[in-house]
């Protein structure tokens, strides 16, 4: 059984730590990354710590912050949003020679850390650099951002996806040496000892040896217990239903009334000729059709909000 070892650790405090969070959407990857981040802040207070998302969520991911540790709670956050002279600063005083004593998140999409990596390479005291949406280092063997990522120095990396794992040994090879380099070899090692053996089995078991079924099985054994010591792996059906009572769905169906269908007709011939009418104002025709079904006083209220 082979032995996991962090790059560059120098102590035991992220044993045990998985570095892939890969759990499906909703049980709280962003909660959790922030409680470990804030746990890692209270054992040092001067660590750095940076987040690296789609710029589609670099907001998301200050308000977390804000929601969960405070707007002026510590670890300070350093929010980038755009690469100007602001931003620029705003990075090389987080990359300065010798940091502050106060410790600090950056928050920056994938894009501005691939165009400023020349800066962030210098930065110092990095306990845990988090890659959000890690899905996209699949396949991206030589590109820009797994460049400047890999060249970021730093005590620990954490992968957030949903999707860890896709049916490709390859994919899952790319994220799992990114968090913890060297785990499962170079790249011909794991071809060699895993995705070959694995692949044979799964694609053509039938054809294959009973030597052949024994060593792929064992390769597939040895791999699971790599990954299930380095990632965190939760389906919503096993996490609720230990904490929600079963759900029973109820369909009811209601006959509308006389008003409800007498507007219902009144509307539906008023806008039946939807040929001339345009986008719009069928799309208002369809909301009003559907005010109706709930209540006529919906109806009613639109039309007074309208006036007004």
């Amino acid at each position: 059984e082979k032995s996991v070892v962090l790059r560059g650790l120098k102590d035991n405090r992220y044993k045990g730590l998985p570095m892939i969070l890969g759990d499906e959407m909703g049980l709280g990857k962003t909660l959790m990354t922030i409680a470990t981040i804030s746990a890692l802040h209270r054992k040092n207070r001067t660590n750095r710590f940076i987040v690296v998302c789609p710029a589609s969520l670099v907001n998301n991911w200050a308000r977390e912050f804000d929601k969960w540790l405070g707007n002026v709670g510590l670890p300070k956050r350093v929010v980038i949003k755009k690469g100007g002279e602001e931003g620029i600063r705003q990075l090389q005083a987080l990359c300065t020679i010798q940091p502050s004593n106060i410790s600090e998140v950056l928050i920056v999409s994938y894009d501005l850390f691939r165009m400023k990596s020349a800066i962030l390479k210098n930065v110092q005291k990095v306990a845990l650099l988090v890659v959000d949406e890690g899905h996209r280092l699949k396949n991206t063997k030589g590109s820009h951002t797994m460049t400047a990522l890999e060249a970021l120095p730093g005590e620990a990396r954490l992968c957030i996806t949903a999707t860890p794992i896709q049916n490709n040994l390859g994919d899952m090879y790319t994220i799992v040496n990114f968090v913890c380099p060297g785990v499962l070899g170079d790249i011909a090692t794991f071809r060699r000892e895993y995705e070959r053996p694995i692949t044979a089995i799964t694609n053509k078991r039938k054809s294959c040896t009973s030597d052949q079924i024994r060593k792929g099985e064992q390769s597939r054994l040895v791999l699971d217990k790599i990954l299930q010591s380095l990632m965190l792996r939760r389906l919503q059906k096993d996490v609720l239903k230990k904490l929600l009572p079963p759900r029973h769905v109820f369909l009811l169906f209601c006959r509308p009334s006389l008003q409800q269908r007498n507007l219902y007709q009144k509307i539906s011939k008023l806008h039946g000729n939807a040929d001339g009418e345009s986008a719009q104002e069928v799309l208002t025709a369809l909301m009003k059709l559907r005010k109706i079904c709930t209540h006529p006083k919906l109806l009613e209220t639109s039309q007074h909000d309208k006036g007004n």
